[in-house]
């Protein structure tokens, strides 16, 4: 009863642990699409409102410093202060003030400030006005040609106008100013009907040019805001966003009614309640689950512990007609397979052990090293560059084949070795032996016994100067059904055809009943190694010579 009640607290705790965090997910999940959501959608919105401003913004300012830089303007305005040419003036004033959706009022004064012309209504023409407008344009007699003066006025009576203000030039000299007051009441209406959204555009010392909500703004004269999307105004919330045109010297502000969200709370009050009911309900189902799965779970643990406390050969009986009765039978099989792989492991630790003695004088053999020696001993004193070479490939050769404690290697690691046995039995047989080796790049990764191609290529050397005075061998690979097929050939001529049947017989048996050592030894360890699958097969090919096949299965931890 106790590994039950541990078995089914558990499984609660993790079904609980579970809902719980797919609830916290959710919930997560939920706000960050929700507030990811709104930030795209008032971020667009504020982008468009910005935009917007800024291109009526432009066109503005545009159209109005392009009138007054204008040429016909320039002459007329010089006319009204030396001939008081003032209908012409209006005329002209009014085409353009006519084509702009947001108009301006004018105002001409001499170089000593004395009112020539305006389009101001007598009673606007108040001393506030016309000091202000002297001292602006004080300001402005030091502007370069194609400049205009930028100010704000503000009578605090309605919205303010953006002023802008060129010289009059006769000959090189000003001799007056043009002011184009551009209206406040005009910019508010036009975009608030064209425009959705409000928006606030001040100078570079914070100064209000235009706005078309006053409620917006506390000081109708100055607004500066250092929040970021969230702009509170009494109990209204709106997006902020700003942008600073350094053309203009303007910061234009956008402000979107951005009103808190119940449905947010709601869906989250949905949410965990949801979650809620669901965590009941998995309680109640772990709980069942954890009752009706504790009685085979403990006849399995019982199983278990039989195994490995008292009987290590019993197997797991179990009839409960459930997934754990096909646990019992996996562990069934895995304890087979453990127990056969003891034993092929042991099996090749003790074949490995007895090899590694026999793989010196048998591949590595008296002949060789005593016809290497006397290479060297006639070299010493015709070419000592040669003899030495040729003394470190011998130390490689004996080295990889004594020191060398991996049983298995890469392809390219037993080649890089064969290379080595090659140049000293070239030496050796000089232009009566050559060696083809095609083997393809990508098989090199491959692994192999250690010593693979060693004692085939000995056994070609030895067998294959018997009959023939000059010895060709290819080595090739190719790589088929999951196994790397490496064929040996030689154009020795073979063997006879009873040589060939029992050395047949000897490689498919699992004990070596002659004195051939090397194919042996390698069929063995590849069957061993590389599972059953891989074996190494002989064929005589007709007119050419013995051909020397290996097929080594490259999924070994298969069974």
């Amino acid at each position: 009863m106790e590994y039950r009640g541990r078995f089914e607290r558990e499984l609660q705790n993790l079904v609980i642990k579970r809902i719980v965090a797919l609830i916290i997910f959710s919930s997560l999940i939920f706000i960050i699409v929700f507030y990811t959501t709104t930030f795209y959608k008032y971020n667009q919105t504020s982008n468009e409102n910005i935009n917007y401003i800024k291109d009526v913004f432009s066109n503005v300012y545009n159209a109005n410093k392009s009138y007054l830089l204008d040429a016909d303007t320039q002459s007329l305005a010089s006319n009204v202060i030396n001939r008081d040419l003032r209908q012409e003036f209006d005329n002209h004033f009014y085409r353009f003030n006519r084509s702009n959706p947001i108009r301006s009022k004018y105002l001409i004064t001499d170089i000593d400030g004395v009112i020539a012309s305006s389009d101001f209504p007598a009673n606007q023409l108040t001393p506030s006005l016309l000091s202000y407008t002297n001292a602006i344009n004080n300001n402005a007699k030091n502007l370069g040609p194609n400049e205009v003066y930028t100010s704000i006025y503000n009578d605090y009576d309605g919205y303010p106008d953006y002023m802008m203000v060129s010289t009059i030039t006769l000959q090189g000299e000003a001799i007056g100013f043009i002011t184009l007051f551009i209206s406040g009441d005009d910019w508010s209406y036009f975009t608030s009907n064209d425009n959705n959204y409000n928006s606030v555009v001040t100078d570079y010392r914070n100064n209000v040019i235009f706005y078309n909500k006053a409620s917006l703004i506390q000081n109708n004269y100055k607004f500066t805001s250092d929040e970021n999307h969230n702009y509170q105004v009494k109990n209204d919330r709106y997006w902020l966003d700003k942008d600073i045109v350094s053309e203009y010297g303007i910061t234009i502000y956008s402000i979107v009614h951005y009103p808190s969200n119940p449905e947010t709370f709601i869906a989250l009050a949905m949410i965990s309640l949801i979650g809620f009911g669901t965590f009941i309900l998995s309680s109640w189902i772990s709980r069942k689950m954890a009752e009706k799965n504790a009685h085979s779970v403990n006849l399995l643990n019982n199983e278990i512990q039989y195994i490995t406390q008292i009987e290590p050969n019993h197997r797991i009986m179990l009839n409960s007609n459930d997934e754990f009765e096909d646990i019992g039978h996996e562990i069934n099989t895995m304890l087979d397979t453990i127990n056969d792989l003891n034993r092929e492991n042991t099996e090749l630790i003790e074949f490995n052990n007895a090899i590694e003695i026999s793989q010196l004088t048998a591949q590595i053999n008296p002949h060789f090293l005593y016809n290497t020696l006397e290479i060297i001993r006639s070299l010493t004193n015709k070419d000592s560059a040669l003899a030495q070479e040729l003394i470190l490939k011998l130390t490689k050769v004996l080295r990889y084949s004594v020191e060398e404690m991996k049983s298995e290697i890469t392809l390219k690691d037993d080649l890089e070795f064969i290379n080595q046995y090659l140049f000293i039995q070239n030496l050796r047989f000089q232009d009566n032996l050559s060696v083809e080796i095609n083997i393809d790049e990508s098989h090199l990764k491959f692994n192999v016994p250690k010593l693979l191609l060693q004692p085939v290529i000995e056994n070609s050397i030895k067998y294959g100067f018997m009959k023939k005075s000059k010895l060709n061998i290819e080595i090739s690979s190719e790589f088929e059904n999951d196994f790397l097929v490496l064929r040996i050939q030689d154009n020795g001529l073979g063997m006879d055809e009873d040589s060939l049947i029992k050395a047949k017989e000897l490689l498919s048996g699992e004990v070596n009943t002659s004195q051939s050592y090397g194919l042996f030894n390698i069929s063995r360890r590849l069957k061993l190694q590389h599972t059953d699958k891989s074996k190494v097969e002989l064929r005589n090919i007709k007119n050419v010579g013995l051909e020397v096949v290996m097929h080594i299965y490259q999924k070994s931890n298969e069974r």
